[in-house]
């Protein structure tokens, strides 16, 4: 247990590190569309709003890799595959909360400058909660696809054929129910669950590249 919370953390502050140059990076490109562009798809958003896409694609990207930076090293250290799994599952949770917690308190700070870059206001609990949901799907994502690439290039290429059917079906949920309804929740949560029951199988069977 010592050795999971251990590795967890250890995880979780390596990955953080990313956060410090990715929400910068974000910001420097949209602040400016915002102020010049004057496009309403953006100023009338909040900044949650508009960064929630790319904080998927940043979580997917970090799933990636996870696997291609971490695995063996973590192996390495005396970690099981088992623990691994639950290392990984846990700590892209963490990153996911963080994330989104840093990205909603950025909100807040656009929110009550005086100055109108983000007309959206704060966003919804329904929203906020679709953010971490959809955040944490593309983590799972990434890692799945990572892994399946570390074990060889048709698993990763199965990998993807699996992610394209995954985000068809998020294109049927978003569409045929309002984003915060109870489909739209339970739909993105049975799909998380089944990336992480993939995930744990990929993890368990696969070699080990020493």
């Amino acid at each position: 247990m010592n050795k999971l919370k251990s590795a967890t953390m250890d995880l979780t502050k390596e990955i953080s590190v990313w956060i410090l140059w990715y929400l910068p990076v974000f910001a420097v490109i949209i602040v400016p569309l915002a102020l010049f562009l004057n496009e309403p798809e953006i100023t009338d958003s909040s900044f949650m709003e508009m960064i929630m896409t790319a904080n998927r694609v940043f979580m997917f990207v970090a799933g990636i890799l996870s696997v291609f930076l971490y695995f063996e090293w973590m192996f390495k250290m005396g970690i099981t595959r088992k623990m691994y799994f639950k290392v990984i599952t846990l700590t892209m949770l963490f990153i996911v909360l963080i994330l989104n917690v840093t990205s909603l308190a950025i909100t807040y700070i656009f929110d009550v400058i005086p100055y109108d870059i983000f007309t959206g206001g704060m966003p919804s609990v329904s929203t906020v909660v679709s953010a971490v949901l959809v955040s944490y799907l593309g983590a799972m994502l990434g890692c799945v696809i990572g892994m399946g690439f570390y074990k060889s290039a048709k698993a990763g290429f199965l990998m993807i054929a699996a992610a394209l059917i995954i985000v068809g079906c998020e294109i049927l949920i978003e569409t045929f129910n309002m984003e915060g309804g109870i489909v739209h929740f339970s739909g993105f949560i049975i799909i998380t669950a089944l990336l992480i029951m993939l995930n744990y199988k990929l993890t368990r069977r696969i070699p080990v590249k020493l």
